[in-house]
């Protein structure tokens, strides 16, 4: 099967009989191919690079390790199961980078097969041991969570996690600190009030909603009642629910307006009058900006800014925007970029990770 978009790109999938993806072209990331097992498990997978992954399994078909460019390639990632008491649980991991072993050990878990304790050793730079401990409420919700405190194994905050009757998280704190006192909710749910720290300049937020809609009109945000003094915005919205205007009662009432087109994207944004019919200065940075599209929906300028997409192999990505520059591989990835005259690269292991 494939997908032609209005430019004339074409995305292709090819499926076998028991309808696993095969292959597929895309105008970003180029030619992949996928194979399997007997069982169905993906065992290989090329990228438009045309690097391959593979991938091995244990008899529960439980991934077991991963390798690169070959079934008996490099070791990038191994999986281990089933320690004493933990059948059918991870109990060890190791990821093998260029700085060393990333490896999460001595994994624990409670009678109900939760999560209770992670040890990982992490090489290189700012790496060390490091220990993270979980416990969890009669319903399954995390409640606490102790962070690492060091390098070496240390412990460090704790950090509670409170809920209300019905299950909806009311407060956070750590260690000697409360990071959310209080939190309330209307009957669908929504967040109506919550009270960030319990000192005497505790922040409350309020958020009021359409009844209707269930829309956000209303965010306000102080340290005393009305709690207007930090943040005041209101909201209007079109029929189909874009934000049509904000009003930020705490910079002068200053108005934003946001225009769409028939597709529902953003044409123009800018600082207006009452009806939002026409471009004001009134407020802290005041702005009018337009913004426009090619037929397939990349931003081709905006604010006078023109955006380029010139590389034939990756349809969708900038190539040149600001009088910058942009790069890619053959999977999709930003490889360079020259902005004001110096020029940055940045590299991909196998997994399409940054390095």
């Amino acid at each position: 099967m494939q997908v032609t978009d209005a430019a004339s790109n074409i995305t292709g999938m090819t499926y076998d009989p028991l309808g696993r993806k095969m292959a597929m072209t895309d105008p970003d990331m180029g030619s992949w191919s996928y194979g399997y097992d007997a069982v169905g498990n993906l065992t290989s997978q090329r990228d438009g690079r045309n690097q391959w992954l593979y991938f091995e399994y244990d008899a529960l078909n439980r991934l077991v390790a991963k390798r690169q460019d070959s079934a008996n390639g490099t070791l990038l990632a191994e999986y281990q199961f089933d320690a004493t008491g933990q059948k059918g649980l991870l109990s060890r991991s190791k990821a093998y980078t260029a700085e060393g072993v990333v490896e999460i050990s001595n994994v624990t878990y409670d009678v109900r097969g939760r999560l209770t304790q992670q040890n990982w050793i992490v090489p290189g730079t700012g790496g060390g041991a490091f220990r993270l401990d979980h416990t969890y409420n009669a319903a399954d919700q995390p409640a606490t969570l102790r962070y690492p405190g060091g390098t070496a194994g240390e412990q460090g905050e704790l950090v509670t996690t409170g809920y209300n009757n019905l299950g909806q998280l009311n407060s956070v704190s750590g260690s000697g600190v409360s990071y959310v006192s209080s939190t309330t909710y209307n009957a669908r749910g929504q967040v109506t009030e919550q009270r960030l720290d319990t000192g005497a300049n505790g922040l409350t937020r309020q958020y009021v909603y359409d009844q209707n809609t269930m829309r956000l009109t209303t965010l306000r945000a102080g340290v005393a009642s009305p709690y207007t003094n930090l943040q005041n915005l209101s909201y209007t919205y079109d029929a189909v629910g874009n934000v049509t205007s904000i009003v930020d009662g705490v910079n002068s009432s200053q108005r934003q307006c946001f225009g769409y087109d028939a597709l529902d994207r953003l044409t123009n944004a800018f600082t207006g009058n009452s009806d939002c019919t026409a471009y004001t200065t009134g407020g802290t940075g005041p702005y009018n900006h337009t913004y426009g599209y090619d037929a397939v929906g990349n931003l081709t300028n905006y604010a006078g800014n023109t955006y380029t997409y010139g590389d034939s192999s990756h349809k969708h990505a900038v190539t040149a925007a600001y009088g910058n520059s942009y790069g890619y591989d053959g999977n999709g990835n930003q490889t360079s970029r020259t902005i004001g005259g110096v020029a940055y690269i940045f590299t991909f292991d196998y997994e399409n990770r940054l390095t």
